[in-house]
């Protein structure tokens, strides 16, 4: 009985090494997805560094397209810092005992549902603008 406890508190982990284990989930998402996201834009021709200069545009504005590499180092920053937030919430609400299937399928899941609420923000934005 012993055994069971030790291997079951064994399992368990402290929120520092989860959170810790986020931010690792987090910078390797963030980086796999800067790279998917360039790959991406370069393949439809828009330019390779186009998304980082986008996403730099939160910080430059407009400017952003035309500013360089700090606009790319903050679109990059933008990037990974929202990757390793979204990788710390995922690791903090995902127990240690959850099959590697039911995470991916989770992920998979708060994935898309991020996708529809941004793409759903974009449009009402899109719509507000046309109607002022």
């Amino acid at each position: 009985m012993a055994r069971a406890e030790a291997s079951g508190s064994a399992r368990r982990r402290s929120p520092g090494a989860r959170f810790a284990a986020g931010i690792v989930a987090g910078i390797i998402g963030g980086i796999l997805m800067i790279g998917f996201m360039m790959g991406y834009a370069h393949v439809m021709g828009a330019g390779l560094t186009t998304p980082l200069k986008v996403l730099g545009a939160f910080v430059y504005g407009v400017e952003a397209l035309v500013a360089g590499p700090d606009a790319m180092l903050a679109g990059a920053l933008i990037q990974l810092g929202f990757s390793i937030l979204l990788g710390i919430l995922f690791a903090l609400f995902i127990s240690r005992g959850t099959s590697t299937l039911a995470a991916l399928c989770a992920g998979i899941i708060v994935g898309i549902a991020i996708w529809v609420a941004i793409r759903a923000h974009g449009r009402a934005r899109a719509a507000q603008t046309q109607s002022i």
